[in-house]
């Protein structure tokens, strides 16, 4: 499996974890479209992976402005045609 998750918030709906094909970390959130929910991952530096889990609440901001958008400059995958919605 590619993405190995290492630490998850079920209640703010993200988790944090590593990426054993490119030997990255990441920040993931669920999202869902009229066929199927999946997750959309966002690349994170050793830096901010080592904050986001020392500060939860620096996390907890991030997914907030991963559910916006705001990050997709960091997608590890690039989104379908039919892209999610944040679940």
């Amino acid at each position: 499996m590619r993405f190995q998750d290492l630490k998850f918030d079920k209640d703010k709906r993200y988790a944090l974890g590593k990426d054993v094909q490119d030997h990255c970390y990441y920040l993931s959130i669920p999202v869902r479209n009229s066929r199927i929910e999946y997750e959309e991952y966002y690349q994170l530096t050793d830096k901010l992976y080592s904050d986001f889990m020392n500060n939860p609440s620096e996390a907890d901001r991030f997914a907030k402005e991963c559910r916006q958008r705001l990050h997709d400059d960091l997608l590890i995958l690039s989104p379908g045609i039919e892209r999610g919605e944040p679940a």
